[in-house]
């Protein structure tokens, strides 16, 4: 058999990236970017669709792989002691008193919630850039992020408080769940693949994994429809 007639199937990870295409589509996250940031024009992808993709591989807790170098700034090391222990605290509602917004920030349960996902599920870490601006940028995209699961959360745990379903057995060997984290609800979705079938370069035929009631159980949860999430 000739290489040009010579067949492979090719596998695409789909996972959980339709849920968060959804999601963010429906909170117009992509067209806030692109309103901000306007292309130039001599971009292969625009500027949004580059933010978009690296806020959903922030959301899935996927790490990019960079390599980097650095050495230690000594002079700026020993002024930096003179602010050592300052806590500034920063708030946009302009209405509401410091010692209000201090007590907003102190409210242990949300705020350590999503500090510990920033950590563990984000892999936040140090960031090396040399100006102020690239590192508001960078968690600019790890704050959107957040709100994508958070919204997924908030959506899963209200319907299922709506259906009435007091758990969801989401963990491994089908334990159960009573409140979904959006971590544990993409493990289910982690290994959901389509298949492509090549004769030589040309794509003939399509499939897709058959997804299992507890993966059609979240998608109605999120008010998503199967033909949703396997739409590209």
């Amino acid at each position: 058999m000739s290489s040009t007639n010579s067949k492979k199937i090719i596998r695409q990870y789909v996972g959980e990236i339709p849920i968060l295409q959804h999601i963010a589509q429906r909170l117009g996250i992509k067209d806030i970017l692109a309103h901000h940031i306007p292309s130039h024009g001599n971009e292969k992808i625009d500027a949004a669709d580059s933010l978009m993709l690296l806020i959903y591989n922030i959301a899935c807790g996927r790490t990019p792989l960079y390599s980097l170098s650095w050495n230690q700034d000594k002079k700026a090391l020993a002024r930096e002691k003179n602010v050592d222990g300052i806590f500034p605290l920063l708030c946009t509602d302009k209405n509401i008193a410091p010692k209000s917004a201090l007590s907003a920030y102190k409210y242990q349960p949300r705020l350590e919630k999503r500090f510990s996902q920033l950590k563990s599920i984000h892999n936040a870490a140090p960031l090396l850039f040399k100006n102020i601006e690239r590192v508001e940028a960078i968690m600019f995209c790890f704050f959107v992020s957040l709100i994508l699961q958070a919204v997924i959360e908030r959506e899963v745990r209200n319907n299922m408080k709506k259906n009435k379903i007091d758990k969801l057995p989401i963990y491994p060997e089908h334990r159960l769940s009573y409140h979904p984290t959006t971590a544990k609800i993409f493990d289910r979705f982690c290994e959901t693949s389509t298949y492509l079938l090549m004769e030589g370069t040309q794509g003939i035929q399509e499939f897709a994994d058959s997804l299992k009631e507890i993966q059609l159980t979240i998608l109605k949860l999120l008010n998503m429809s199967e033909y949703v999430y396997w739409l590209k």
